[in-house]
């Protein structure tokens, strides 16, 4: 098991989010840390990427995730 940096912004604390056993983040799983969060975004070269989201699991970046901060995506107006 390995742990993900999730936070829900810029100026809140870090939670190490477990990954499941194949390495992804169920998006329930992500939700029952953050309540209505659908997926994860995140900052690479001064660009922000979203990440991978298949039937229900967010997978990993190229190199694995690393020790980047992720941050939550809402749906709009939540």
């Amino acid at each position: 098991m390995q742990y993900i940096l999730v936070t829900d912004a810029e100026d809140s604390e870090t939670m190490e989010v477990p990954s499941e056993d194949d390495g992804s983040l169920s998006v329930s799983s992500l939700a029952a840390h953050y309540p209505g969060a659908t997926g994860l975004k995140y900052r690479v070269n001064g660009h922000v990427r979203a990440v991978k989201l298949t039937n229900g699991k967010l997978y990993a970046p190229e190199g694995g995730w690393q020790d980047i901060t992720y941050y939550c995506i809402f749906p709009k107006g939540k």
